[in-house]
């Protein structure tokens, strides 16, 4: 039996973003309370205000109650986001790395149902992933984990 590991958002670039949206957010209201009633100062308000929350959100589910992002066990894989989705390994052929998501290809017949849309008489596959930058592990150590659990199985 593998130990279960445990996978959080990075502590660091998180924290960089609450800053930056916190600073962009008091930068518009400052703007807003001076007289400057544009709105552009209203969008960037709600907009950097919500990230502010956004990343604030993250920390407090992550940090006080210990509620990681990614758990690795034996059998599956636990993506924790506003709702806990689980993917059993016994349905999946592989992950592969994308540029910021990890891809999950089901086996044939064993995944959710498929999210085909019709775009300009063009077919577009969706897939199912996960985002995987702005973790506490890098996303081709993430990718070669969940390979190597699949092959454990």
């Amino acid at each position: 039996m593998m130990e279960e590991i445990k996978v959080f958002h990075s502590f660091r670039k998180n924290a960089l973003m609450l800053l930056g949206c916190a600073a962009f957010a008091v930068a518009a209201l400052f703007l807003l309370v001076n007289g400057k009633n544009s709105w552009i100062c209203w969008l960037s308000l709600i907009f950097f205000g919500g990230g502010a929350i956004f990343f604030c959100f993250i920390f407090l589910r992550e940090r006080l109650t210990g509620k990681a992002y990614l758990v690795i066990s034996d059998q599956s894989l636990s993506i924790n986001t506003v709702k806990e989705r689980i993917v059993q390994f016994a349905n999946v052929a592989s992950f592969v790395v994308g540029e910021s998501w990890i891809y999950i290809n089901y086996k044939k017949g064993k995944g959710p149902d498929s999210q085909v849309r019709i775009f300009k008489n063009y077919f577009i596959d969706f897939g199912d992933g996960f985002l995987s930058n702005d973790l506490t592990m890098k996303q081709e150590d993430i990718c070669t984990i969940l390979n190597n659990r699949l092959r454990a199985i």
